[in-house]
């Protein structure tokens, strides 16, 4: 089993993810999916809710290679801020980058990362040498991938193709699934990498949804092919051994990052 640390020497047996959910350029404390509420992040890393700076706090501390960014602006209104994500893809270059955005599919994702992103900040860089990918990143540039949410996903999409550039999220609210209930009964459609969305948990520490990682966990181990599974939502410290223990390779975590000692 291999440790993941995090600052002053804290270990994570799971890949840590830290998670920045924005809304009108600043980054939000997520409560319990009810995003009406959603307020300025108050932390003890840094003064006010500068998404630069607190992104940046919470890669120091978890020493992650790999950041979730929920655009809530465009989850909720279809108005993603690309001038703000092009700023942290540029500072954190180094990373890569999972962006929820409110993708309705994969091919609007894929396109709307390279018609804002890549043709805006890669100099000299053509449609022939992009090659259609989100990985061909300019020098100074993370890796952006789109992060398909089955709650904005317009229809159940084969991603098999395509499993390297894209990570699906299964998104439960407090009122249950969101989205194509497909995306559950055929996994078979499913990327290599699978998040487990419990937004009704996210920044409340009630834990993180076992009965719905465990399904996830077991029809990803019937599939033929490598699929990863990430859990959100109500995870602390504490419950990484036993995520490690079921098989989960790792979690997207705010909260925890905010308050670990």
């Amino acid at each position: 089993m291999v440790a993941h640390p995090t600052a002053e020497g804290h270990e994570w047996p799971i890949a840590v993810i830290p998670v920045i959910d924005l809304l009108s350029g600043q980054v939000v404390h997520a409560r319990a999916g009810q995003r009406d509420l959603y307020a300025p992040i108050q932390t003890p890393l840094v003064q006010g809710s500068d998404p630069e700076e607190v992104l940046e706090a919470l890669l120091n501390r978890s020493k992650a290679k790999t950041a979730y960014i929920a655009d809530l602006d465009g989850i909720m209104h279809e108005r993603a801020q690309w001038p703000l994500i092009n700023q942290l893809a540029t500072r954190f270059s180094d990373i890569e980058i999972w962006l929820d955005a409110g993708f309705e599919s994969f091919e609007s994702g894929q396109s709307a990362i390279q018609l804002h992103c890549q043709k805006e900040n890669i100099s000299g860089a053509s449609e022939s040498n992009l090659q259609g990918s989100v990985l061909e990143r300019g020098e100074g540039f993370s890796t952006l991938l789109p992060v398909l949410g089955t709650e904005t996903l317009q229809a159940l999409e084969n991603l098999s193709n395509q499993a390297q550039h894209s990570v699906l999220s299964l998104d439960f609210g407090p009122e249950g699934f969101r989205g194509d209930a497909g995306w559950l009964s055929h996994p078979e459609y499913w990327p290599e990498r699978v998040i487990v969305m419990s937004l009704a948990k996210v920044g409340v520490g009630a834990g993180p949804d076992f009965e719905q990682v465990q399904s996830a966990l077991l029809k990803a181990s019937k599939l033929d092919k490598p699929t990863q599974v990430f859990v959100a939502g109500g995870v602390a410290q504490f419950h990484a051994s036993q995520l490690s223990q079921l098989g989960v390779a790792g979690a997207l975590v705010a909260s925890a990052l905010h308050s670990q000692p």
